[in-house]
């Protein structure tokens, strides 16, 4: 029996060292990918540029990963990719980016999120609201033409 249970620790401890996945979070590198954030009026532009000879995938979702900054802790902001109970996909796309290469897009500075009030038989109101004051921070998803996906955490200050 102590022979089993002696077994059975060396393959827990090899299945748990061998399944320890990689933290590939990032921020910008500014020799490989570079993020350029600009406040524009009552949106934020955001700019991906490739600074490396290699191309490299921008996984591109209607969603966007943005947190801020609360009590020392990032805590994720609602954001919907599209009006409640609307029939659309959040399916990513991967944009090529080139050698110098680049991509952009905005971000309206509001959270939403669906309300509990039905506007029509099948369609929840969607509720927005300005964002406040303070430290914000985007998370995107690049991927090497190796094929290794990172997650690249760039901040910001509203």
């Amino acid at each position: 029996m102590r022979k089993n249970i002696n077994v059975l620790i060396v393959v827990f401890l090899f299945l748990n060292i061998s399944c320890k996945t990689k933290d590939l979070t990032i921020y910008s590198d500014p020799d490989i990918i570079n993020v350029l954030i600009a406040q524009k009026g009552d949106v934020f532009e955001f700019t991906v540029k490739n600074k490396s000879s290699e191309i490299i995938y921008f996984m591109s979702s209607k969603s966007l990963d943005i947190e801020k900054l609360v009590n020392g802790k990032w805590v994720q902001l609602r954001i919907l990719p599209c009006p409640c109970d609307a029939p659309c996909r959040n399916s990513e796309q991967e944009i090529i980016l080139k050698n110098k290469g680049s991509y952009s897009f905005f971000w309206n500075m509001k959270e939403s999120w669906c309300g509990d009030k039905k506007i029509s038989r099948m369609v929840r109101e969607t509720i927005t609201q300005k964002i406040d004051k303070g430290k914000y921070r985007i998370n995107l998803k690049v991927k090497q033409s190796n094929g290794i996906i990172q997650i690249i955490k760039e901040e910001f200050v509203y």
